[in-house]
């Protein structure tokens, strides 16, 4: 059985390969970033290497494919009041603990992060629990 829950995550900002804002901004991405955040994203993503073992891919409850696009999952969170989504393409030339920030505002520059620069946010995640036996 799995369960919802939020968990505090820690991590360090990472440049990207500078591929976030087209990603972003192509129709079905942008559409469904739009709706979840109840406002338009920012053209971008902020990378994030969080510690291993502290979330990986399987625990981020939801999965989009739009026809013609990658796969991603993705959940949700908040950094600092601020409604977020912390996603993982399926395919990725990162790591496995690297994750993307999609925000509706430019996190790098609101919070002024620097590659190094350390982190928290929520996410909210999976997690596998155990039955109890009758």
């Amino acid at each position: 059985m799995s369960k919802v829950r939020r968990i505090k995550v820690r991590g360090r900002v990472i440049s990207g390969v500078g591929k976030g804002k087209y990603y972003v901004s192509l129709r079905p991405y942008y559409a469904l970033f739009s709706s979840i955040l109840s406002a338009p994203p920012f053209l971008g993503t902020l990378n994030v290497t969080v510690e291993n073992g502290v979330l990986n891919i399987n625990n981020l409850p939801h999965t989009f494919c739009p026809s013609g696009y990658g796969e991603i999952k993705y959940a949700l969170g908040e950094l600092r009041g601020t409604k977020i989504l912390v996603l993982r393409p399926c395919k990725s030339v990162h790591p496995q603990n690297v994750f993307e920030i999609v925000a509706p505002i430019e996190i790098r520059k609101w919070l002024r992060l620097r590659d190094g620069d350390e982190i928290e946010f929520d996410v909210y995640i999976i997690k596998e629990i155990e039955e109890e036996n009758r």
